[in-house]
């Protein structure tokens, strides 16, 4: 008795330090870049300037505000993960039209010709809910452009494996890659990779957590191959969508 009250104490304790940390992490995240637009709001009001410095100022509180609505996104997701509350609405879905479909969302003409896809347009569908698995290759396609030099490609491939009956997508790029160190964390809340040549590259930290946890509910699996310097390879595995009469056959 005394032992599984120690046991539901400790892990009382390790919730509570972990809502603290996150609780502690999520508030840094939101203030930058709302420092940022407070600044340069502040900025537009007081000061008399040029055109150009004008314009300048308004792009910079266009993109802190933008990174401030994917911050406020991504936690939202994380909540409804953490509290078991995240839907899921399964339909066949095919990966060809929702990588076409994701490659228009991207910022722009010249990021979504950086992508390279191989993906058969006469793969199975697969089980799972359209708007995850689009949010899943925008993350890691987004990720792959982030951290890969401006000239090279990043390639989408999908094959079906007919033993497990189940489609294998893999996002390669050939950027700086990732440390066995950093991929220990790397689908755990609020991690960002260590490079020092990628100083400069903001993230909120949370969208591999999110990817890791919508690949899971959705019954498949994620992992990923990299090298320092030379790039990384992420695979996620999909159930082949079955009819009911498929099934019962």
């Amino acid at each position: 008795m005394v032992g599984f009250l120690f046991r539901d104490i400790t892990d009382e304790r390790a919730l509570e330090e972990r809502r603290n940390e996150f609780v502690s992490t999520a508030s840094h995240e939101l203030r930058t870049p709302m420092t940022s637009i407070i600044g340069f709001a502040e900025l537009l009001l007081e000061r008399e300037t040029t055109e150009a410095t004008r314009r300048n100022w308004l792009q910079t509180i266009h993109r802190e505000s933008q990174r401030l609505s994917d911050i406020v996104e991504d936690m939202l997701d994380v909540a409804l993960i953490q509290t078991g509350k995240l839907r899921i609405q399964r339909e066949p879905v095919a990966l060809e039209q929702t990588l076409r479909l994701v490659l228009d969302s991207l910022n722009s003409g010249l990021e979504a010709g950086r992508v390279v896809r191989k993906i058969d347009e006469n793969l199975p569908p697969v089980d799972a809910d359209r708007d995850k698995v689009a949010q899943i290759l925008v993350n890691l396609i987004s990720n792959g452009l982030k951290y890969s030099p401006a000239t090279e490609p990043v390639t989408v491939d999908a094959a079906y494996d007919s033993e497990r009956d189940q489609v294998v997508v893999t996002v390669a790029d050939q950027g700086v890659g990732i440390t066995l160190e950093d991929q220990e964390r790397l689908f755990t809340t609020f991690h960002h990779l260590r490079h020092p040549n990628m100083a400069g590259v903001r993230g909120t930290g949370l969208g591999l957590y999110i990817v890791k946890n919508f690949v899971d509910t959705l019954g498949g699996e994620i992992w990923v191959q990299s090298e320092p310097e030379v790039g990384s390879t992420f695979f996620f595995t999909l159930p082949v969508h079955r009819s009911a009469k498929e099934v019962g056959a």
